[in-house]
């Protein structure tokens, strides 16, 4: 979601089934979200084997390539073929 509030009633986002705003439902889930219980993933046995056998270690070129996401600026092209008149 890259909106503000998530693009609350966007594309494939979920709408309320009662009379909430659309403020009071954006507050009521981030309270759902911020309630939900938080994991360590290292406690987890099957993610340790997954860092030290196939992404080499948590720090490896390997992880960071495959898990980790860059962006970077699109410029905008101006030209007569996409001007709308």
């Amino acid at each position: 979601m890259a909106c503000p509030s998530g693009c609350l009633n966007g594309g494939a986002q979920i709408r309320s089934q009662s009379n909430l705003t659309a403020k009071e439902l954006t507050v009521q889930l981030e309270e759902l979200y911020s309630s939900l219980p938080c994991k360590n993933p290292s406690d987890n046995e099957a993610v340790k084997e997954l860092y030290e056998k196939w992404l080499e270690g948590s720090n490896s070129d390997k992880a960071a390539n495959i898990l980790h996401t860059k962006y970077h600026a699109v410029e905008k092209f101006i030209n007569a073929l996409n001007i709308k008149w």
